[in-house]
């Protein structure tokens, strides 16, 4: 009777010892299933440019050397490997609202939300620029936002400071934790006045 009994026990535990593999296996399978769908590229397009509009009217330009979407990962995305350009229009005109440029970009579809990477570039039609290596702009708020050091120039004057936030047009902006304010001549430096020079050292 004993013999019987230790040989149920040991099929019962191993059938439990079984599931359980069978089931750490699946749980493998399944992550790697998962881990594909997230780098598989879904949608590939080369030299792109891409027109949006709303209402007729022409919203942004968008172009890219590549764009790669991952339409089956759980948040799926649109990388731009090797760099982005957006223009951004006025509402019902043609003239030119911002500009941006930057080396990498990623957009969350779900979210609209962009994040660009790299020597990020934004020129607005008054002529106000921001450089930045990272920025992040939220479509849906009309809001672009960065945490690192960004240099804001101004007409003549150049501030920089850690973090900002703006509307998309880059019109209204608050810079956070400024380090500095300078104040460029972009008046050409006249010829050196040699004998002014000598009087000077003499004194």
């Amino acid at each position: 009777m004993n013999i019987v009994n230790n040989y149920n026990k040991q099929m019962v535990a191993l059938l439990f010892m079984g599931g359980a593999i069978l089931f750490s296996s699946c749980d493998k399978q399944n992550s790697l299933a998962k881990a594909d769908e997230e780098n598989t590229v879904t949608l590939q397009v080369d030299s792109l440019i891409q027109i949006d509009s709303e209402n007729g009217h022409k919203q942004r330009i968008v172009k890219a050397p590549i764009m790669e979407q991952y339409g089956l990962a759980e948040e799926s995305y649109i990388e731009f490997i090797e760099g982005i350009s957006v223009t951004t229009y006025k509402d019902t005109t043609l003239e030119v609202a911002s500009t941006l440029v930057a080396d990498y970009a990623i957009l969350l579809e779900k979210q609209k939300l962009w994040e660009a990477k790299g020597n990020v570039v934004i020129t607005n039609s008054d002529g106000r620029i921001l450089e930045t290596e990272q920025l992040f702009w939220n479509q849906k708020l009309e809001k672009i936002y960065s945490n690192v050091e960004s240099k804001i120039i101004d007409g003549d004057n150049v501030i920089i400071g850690v973090g900002f936030e703006s509307d998309q047009e880059f019109k209204d902006y608050t810079l956070r934790r400024p380090k500095g304010q300078l104040l460029v001549d972009t008046k050409p430096t006249p010829p050196a006045d040699t004998t002014a020079v000598d009087t000077l050292t003499n004194k």
